[in-house]
């Protein structure tokens, strides 16, 4: 199972989810029945690249006072091809997850983008 949501960051500028969107990515996973795996938990944000794939651009996680909080996971923040989305939108036509993360690049990975 993937818990995804998209947002319109522009992480490229230096623009990441905040605490609050960090929490409520968390919590959504922490509410998926035992019954299921969470393989992936993102947000999705959309990069003016011409990619053929998806790009992880960072990893966001909730920091205290002594750096990274541990006891919660992280959510990993995707750059998707802005090109490709809206024409599958403007085509009514669904793009498979699989399809999207197939080939995810980390190239240009920043580190963790604290909330």
């Amino acid at each position: 199972m993937a818990v995804l949501d998209a947002k319109w960051y522009k992480v490229l500028g230096g623009d990441f989810p905040g605490t609050q969107d960090i929490i409520k990515q968390i919590m959504y996973q922490a509410t998926v029945s035992e019954d299921h795996t969470v393989k992936i938990n993102a947000f999705l944000v959309p990069l003016a690249e011409d990619l053929p794939s998806a790009r992880l651009l960072a990893h966001a996680a909730l920091t205290g006072n002594q750096g990274l909080d541990s006891r919660f996971p992280g959510v990993l923040v995707i750059g998707l091809p802005w090109k490709l989305m809206a024409s599958a939108y403007s085509q009514a036509r669904h793009i498979p997850v699989e399809r999207l993360l197939d080939g995810l690049t980390t190239e240009g990975a920043a580190g963790p983008a604290n909330g």
